[in-house]
């Protein structure tokens, strides 16, 4: 499906009781939490129980024990009144616990300038909760209730996940408690846009999400966690069967970050690319650039200053040919290529090294790349001399463009540590 034909969707964050009716900001509570981490490792996989009861009934139960409802009080500015007051707001959502001591994984707009943060168990017992840190660029949140020898979940790979199977989506859906619904994984997304933020990778279902489910659980028929509900593309409002939920493997990484660092520290090459093949050697011939080298890759569009990618020597113009032995010339499809390098990039840390194989100048050459720290997005300025125009299929440099930026049908630009 083309994005200009889905962006036709409107795309609502569902927070609380009010989907995008609600909108707070981030309470900026972090801190260093030492030899802590989510123990998903450690946890068994949670057995069939076939005593009489579906399997549904059974798993949904189990589900629920590490589900959590979640209220929220934050004073936001009334910027619609003519004196603009700032104004209590409140909110409800749902979270996960991830760690038998109360770490609990939610949305980063569930507690978006919250002040005040409930949790509320299974069992109806309620808690205060604390902000060990948020990452808006994945909207995950962490926060810490203190309790002991709570039921936790177990997360899945998400790589594995394949589309078409059954799942368990479970939430504090309108506020109304904890409830359940079933469906099948509608898709899996890489590199998608929603409603202006980029998403290495999502998970689409149909299982009915709606509002105040943010932050809930999207878990397989074994009752392991496989993502973290986030959003709704609705045209009404309410739930149609297109709902998206952060991949388990994105959403563990980022909470084991914040609960160790109360951030999130992302890789970072420091390049602008566009996948170059045959289309786009033509597109290029077609604009009278000559000499154009025949094999195929990811062009470097652009390389930024002081970044990683020009201390290790690499060029505007070079042909990457492939990263850490992954041959790009067999990533045919439209910009997969390019998908694939900002895929692998965002899976590193800081001071990890990646090879690349290139063709610069005409000559094949291999070049180890020690990853920096992605600079603050806002601070990010494009490279000199700006964007070259590119065929579909390219993309704008990290910090320009988006849906506002580029046509429709073009790839958004990737936040998450890619280029």
């Amino acid at each position: 499906m083309k994005m200009k034909t889905f962006i036709a969707y409107v795309v609502i964050f569902v927070l609380g009781f009010g989907c995008c009716a609600l909108i707070l900001k981030t309470t900026n509570k972090t801190g260093v939490i030492s030899n802590v981490t989510t123990q998903a490792t450690t946890q068994q996989p949670i057995e069939d129980d076939m005593t009489g009861n579906n399997r549904v009934q059974v798993i949904a139960a189990k589900i629920s024990e590490y589900v959590v409802n979640i209220d929220t009080v934050g004073i936001v500015q009334d910027n619609q009144s003519y004196f603009s007051m700032p104004q209590e707001m409140k909110g409800r959502a749902s979270g996960v616990i991830i760690s038998k001591d109360g770490y609990i994984l939610t949305n980063n707009h569930v507690v978006e300038n919250a002040n005040k943060v409930k949790v509320t168990l299974n069992n109806d017992t309620s808690y205060d909760a604390k902000i060990i840190g948020t990452d808006p660029r994945t909207d995950m949140a962490v926060i810490k209730i203190d309790a002991k020898d709570l039921k936790f979940a177990n997360f899945a790979d998400s790589n594995k996940v394949k589309v078409g199977e059954y799942v368990i989506a479970v939430g504090n859906a309108l506020g109304l408690g904890t409830t359940v619904t079933t469906g099948v994984v509608s898709a899996k997304r890489e590199q998608f846009d929603l409603n202006g933020k980029a998403f290495e990778s999502i998970i689409q279902t149909d299982a009915s999400i709606n509002q105040g489910n943010s932050g809930g659980a999207l878990s397989d028929l074994n009752g392991n966690l496989i993502g973290i509900n986030t959003a709704i593309a609705s045209q009404s409002g309410g739930s149609i069967g297109i709902g998206f939920a952060v991949p388990s493997n994105t959403a563990k990484r980022i909470a084991d970050e914040l609960i160790q660092n109360g951030t999130v520290k992302r890789a970072w090459l420091g390049i602008a690319m566009a996948g170059y093949n045959e289309d786009y050697r033509k597109a290029l011939v077609d604009q009278g650039v000559p000499s154009l080298p025949e094999k195929d890759g990811v062009m470097v569009a652009q390389v930024y200053e002081k970044s990683p990618a020009e201390k290790a020597g690499i060029k505007k113009g070079d042909i990457i040919l492939s990263i850490d032995d992954v041959d790009l010339a067999k990533l045919k499809k439209d910009n997969e290529s390019v998908m694939k390098i900002s895929t692998l990039v965002s899976e590193k840390k800081v001071g990890d090294t990646i090879t690349l194989k290139l063709l610069s100048g005409g000559q094949e050459k291999t070049v180890t790349v020690t990853l920096g720290q992605m600079p603050d997005e806002n601070k990010l300025n494009p490279p000199q001399g700006g964007m070259q125009p590119m065929p579909r299929g390219g993309m704008p440099p990290q910090g320009m463009g988006g849906p506002q930026g580029g046509r429709g049908d073009m790839p958004f630009p990737f936040p998450f540590g890619g280029e």
